[in-house]
């Protein structure tokens, strides 16, 4: 099970199957309607937004807004209807939200989080990006030429 820090936001990648005599085969969630991504905690239920993979149709990918899951661990629910007949899929346990760094377990992109420390990609020197000073109001520059002609 992935431990996520609170407050990251990221992406499931929800590959959905059926089992047809004992096998794995694709499911094709372009024919499906009504199509709903759910995780489920101890206490909450809380519907995400999905889209269909581009490259595989048996595939979702639900975006997970960070700031909208309390701590605990996550199951995930996923629903539809296929030429009329529902289907549900529900797996426990998929993946927890933690607190704090020390107890995260995941790789967030290029992103190393391990501790708290963090690895960045080759040519990333510094977390804060070039920032300009701030530019002086009009009066305020006018005050600095005034205090410069009386010296």
């Amino acid at each position: 099970m992935k431990k996520i820090v609170r407050g990251n936001d990221f992406t499931l990648r929800i590959p959905v199957k059926k089992i047809v005599n004992g096998e794995q085969v694709s499911f094709p969630l372009t024919d499906c309607t009504d199509i709903a991504v759910h995780v489920v905690s101890k206490y909450k239920r809380t519907a995400l937004p999905y889209t269909i993979d581009k490259e595989s149709n048996d595939v979702l990918l639900a975006d997970v807004d960070g700031t909208t899951l309390s701590l605990g661990t996550y199951a995930l629910e996923v629903t539809g209807r296929l030429k009329g007949a529902n289907w549900r899929s529900f797996e426990y346990e998929q993946f927890a939200i933690v607190d704090n760094n020390a107890s995260s377990d995941i790789t967030l992109g290029d992103e190393v989080i391990s501790g708290a420390l963090v690895i960045l990609p080759p040519g990333e020197s510094s977390l804060k990006p070039d920032i300009p000073p701030p530019k002086k109001s009009k009066k305020a520059q006018a005050d600095n030429d005034r205090q410069g002609d009386k010296m």
